[in-house]
């Protein structure tokens, strides 16, 4: 089960990664109408759900949504897919992940009185 806009779907998430970014796409059973579909394209977090007797248990997995890719018609529903996240992004992260590195190593030599 997946909740997205606030709604509550009968779906499993597919995540793809590449190297400009990565994508999570579901299949949404049934038709939708416009408003429905409205929310879902404007969706900005996707959560993955454990459900038991109708009642939400756990929060597997939490995607952030950056914006809608495609909507397909299939023949049982249709298919969306949402970018989550972008290359520039991870960049910035790794970025900052190795500036905090390298303070921690300046702020442990201080602290260690840089007797190594």
């Amino acid at each position: 089960m997946i909740r997205i806009a606030g709604l509550i779907f009968n779906s499993v998430p597919n995540y793809h990664a590449g190297d400009s970014g990565a994508d999570i796409e579901v299949k949404i059973f049934g038709g939708v109408d416009e408003e429905t579909l409205l929310l879902l394209k404007n969706a900005t977090m996707l959560e993955d759900l454990t459900v038991e007797y109708g009642e939400v248990k756990e929060v597997r997995g939490t995607y952030q949504l950056f914006g809608w890719r495609k909507i397909e018609n299939v023949r049982d529903g249709l298919t969306i897919s949402w970018q989550t996240y972008r290359t520039t992004d991870i960049e910035s992260l790794r970025q900052e992940n190795e500036d905090l590195t390298q303070a921690l190593l300046e702020l442990a030599e201080i602290v260690g009185g840089g007797n190594g």
